[in-house]
């Protein structure tokens, strides 16, 4: 680009979109730029951690979800047992991989 802000510019230029699809385009601008630029972030994890691991890290966290949506004392309480377990499976794996 000989011009860094030719987009936005263009943009300026259409006075005839409304506040919406101005937000959209200027985003979808911002955000391609970047990509391009920069690319995707790959996600990361510690070469020492297995697979099995990683899995019970990710049923974890789901398990984290349902009990941060429970409503009622109750299941609240059901989701927290549940999590406590997944909790304590993922140490004992990880404490397992490090050795």
């Amino acid at each position: 680009l000989s011009n860094r802000f030719q987009a936005l510019q263009d943009q300026l230029e259409s006075q005839d979109m409304d506040i919406e699809s101005q937000w959209q385009h200027t985003k979808e601008t911002w955000l391609g730029t970047c990509e391009e630029v920069l690319g995707r972030k790959k996600p990361e994890h510690k070469e020492w951690i297995s697979a099995s691991t990683l899995q019970r890290l990710e049923e974890r966290k789901e398990k984290k979800a349902v009990l941060n949506m429970c409503r009622t004392r109750s299941a609240k309480e059901r989701a927290q047992e549940e999590y406590t377990a997944a909790d304590k499976e993922v140490k004992k794996s990880v404490r397992k991989d490090k050795r």
